[in-house]
């Protein structure tokens, strides 16, 4: 072989490995930086006409392993939304207190038995009556500062999604962007190597968003798919649609119809209910079905003590009697009636003394107009459904008041009170919003709240007692419906059972707080996973230092090796030309 040939071989050398001592510097150099790999110099032999001709540069690469690449990607993903799903989970069971405390729905409600059983010993101490009414009233407000907290966790979880969606879409522009990087880089013979770590920077980060999947193909674009196929990145990047909610309450949800909470949409379609996993997946779950469910419980709480008190309270009266009644369940006159047994009408005045009576035989009507007329017909009584389509019933003169019992049978299959029917005495409201409330009347004076009943004697006249001062039947009967065994219908995770309110409280408590406790676990299991599988990509695809230290010093001595090569047939060459 020629000198030149062998100097040609050398310099070949040379160049292929200052080529590779670069690239390990720059390994070094990255060594700290996130989503670097280690790179290496790819060389092949040069041949001309069968014969050895040195060595080039073919590329650099990335040291990376794909399928663990992909299992870090998927892993990203669960880790990302089993975190924010527990992220919230706690703080709601913050919200809600402890069972073994003294701040939660339950304890409210033993505070109110507390109270009702004081009560029940004086029933004419104002002083104890006020406590009823106060204790209620903490009971009421921590139904719906609950209610009001699982609805903000809501409205944040709608908010953080449109942030989410917001950070997917700048990742799908910037990966598209380093798309046509790649596709340039690649067209000039350069390599993508960084590149490529970034390219693989957004589909971690697009992966801990939402369900993703993808590949590269032949120009170095990575191609990506979302939840149930749908392309998110192909030779440009689709815009994942969503919009925020201006409020959340209880009585808006996501149902696809677009009337109510916003969905994720790709070019029109419906994504929503494919997706899974991802930080987006945890935030719809959330907020369309955990959390959701946390308040079908506490709402069926909230309307089995409202049902449970009222009917209590409907079979009594205050006393004084109050001058007029006024139903909460929405009627018309033309509505049929199905009722049996007898209903007791008195007015009364302000000692609880009969002024006139009249005994019902509920079975000869049938329409709540009948019924209504036939109060009406009661002496010293008036009737009629108001504009708003409530029963009212009053005592004529605005001195009197006006009492009822149920003396036998009752409305329905149920043999519901006719008061209890059309709470005419309800102690318990919703307002507009789905709150619960005190009525009104009550909470601003405990004398109306009903402590006693009209009598059911055989014989009643005027002039005999109607109620009695001291009579704490009704009490006695408030204090029984929160111990008692009521029938709660499935709700939420908590299936249809029977328990005091105290207890399905305690149970609605205690399975938040152990939905909480599993999502912590599985957070911390999604964890583990992700940083061993992390941790094994790194020890593939990272740079260890020492390795590349000890590679640096090989390619040293090849460099001066090469350059020693060189140098040898410098002189060789001199010497030719000193001979000539």
């Amino acid at each position: 072989m020629s000198l030149t040939g062998v100097l040609s071989i050398a310099t070949s050398g040379l160049r292929a490995t200052q080529s590779a001592i670069t690239t390990t510097s720059n390994n070094i150099a990255n060594a700290d930086v996130a989503g670097y790999t280690r790179k290496t110099t790819v060389t092949t032999a040069v041949v001309s006409s069968g014969i050895g001709a040195g060595v080039e540069v073919s590329d650099i690469q990335a040291a990376v392993d794909e399928a663990l690449e992909r299992q870090v990607n998927g892993a990203a993903g669960k880790s990302a939304k089993a975190n924010v799903i527990s992220d919230y989970l706690t703080r709601l069971v913050d919200a809600l207190g402890s069972t073994s405390g003294d701040d939660s729905l339950a304890d409210a409600l033993d505070d109110l038995f507390s109270a009702l059983e004081t009560l029940a010993v004086s029933p004419d101490d104002e002083s104890a009556a006020n406590s009823v009414i106060g204790s209620l009233e903490t009971a009421v407000n921590a139904i719906n500062d609950t209610s009001s907290a699982i609805q903000s966790l809501r409205e944040e979880t709608d908010s953080a999604i449109g942030d989410a969606v917001s950070d997917l879409n700048a990742s799908l522009r910037r990966l598209d962007e380093l798309n046509e990087q790649a596709v340039h880089a690649a067209a000039l013979g350069q390599s993508t190597a960084d590149i490529r770590d970034q390219q693989m920077q957004e589909v971690g980060n697009i992966s801990g968003l939402i369900d993703a999947s993808y590949f590269f193909d032949s120009e170095g674009r990575v191609q990506v798919y979302g939840p149930g196929g749908v392309q998110l990145l192909g030779s440009e990047a689709a815009t994942v649609s969503f919009s925020t909610a201006s409020s959340i309450d209880s009585g808006i949800v996501y149902d696809g119809s677009g009337s109510g909470l916003s969905g994720l949409t790709v070019n029109g379609k419906d994504i929503t209910s494919s997706i899974d996993t991802g930080k987006i997946g945890g935030l719809l779950e959330l907020r369309d079905e955990i959390l959701v469910d946390r308040q079908a419980e506490l709402d069926n709480l909230a309307t089995t003590l409202a049902d449970a008190l009222n009917e209590a309270h409907n079979a009594g009266t205050a006393l004084p009697p109050p001058n007029a009644l006024t139903g909460t369940a929405s009627v018309a006159a033309g509505d049929a009636l199905s009722a049996t047994g007898t209903l007791r009408v008195a007015v009364l005045d302000s000692s609880g003394t009969v002024q006139s009576v009249a005994d019902i035989d509920l079975s000869a009507y049938a329409t709540v107009g009948d019924l209504a007329a036939a109060l009406d017909a009661v002496s010293g009584v008036s009737a009629s459904i108001d504009s708003d389509g409530h029963l009212v019933v009053a005592a004529e003169d605005s001195s009197l008041g006006v009492g009822l019992t149920q003396l036998s049978g009752g409305v329905g299959a149920s043999q519901e009170g006719v008061s209890s029917y059309f709470g005419l005495n309800d102690l318990l409201v919703f307002d507009e919003g789905g709150n619960l409330e005190i009525r009104g009347d009550i909470l601003d004076d405990s004398a109306k709240l009903a402590r006693g009943s009209l009598t059911n004697a055989a014989s009643v006249a005027a002039g005999d007692a109607g109620i009695s001062a001291g009579d704490a039947t009704i009490i006695s009967a408030l204090s029984s419906a929160l111990t008692e065994d009521q029938s709660f219908a499935a709700a939420g995770g908590l299936g249809s059972r029977s328990r005091s309110l105290t207890e399905y409280a305690a149970d609605f408590i205690s399975l938040a707080a152990l939905t909480a406790s599993n999502a912590g676990d599985d957070a911390d299991l999604q964890s583990q996973v992700l940083d061993d599988l992390s941790t094994s990509l790194a020890n593939k695809s990272g740079v260890n230092i020492d390795e590349e230290t000890a590679e640096l010093s090989v390619l040293e001595t090849s460099y001066q090796a090469n350059a020693r090569v060189i140098a040898i047939v410098q002189e060789l060459f001199d010497a030719l030309l000193q001979m000539v």
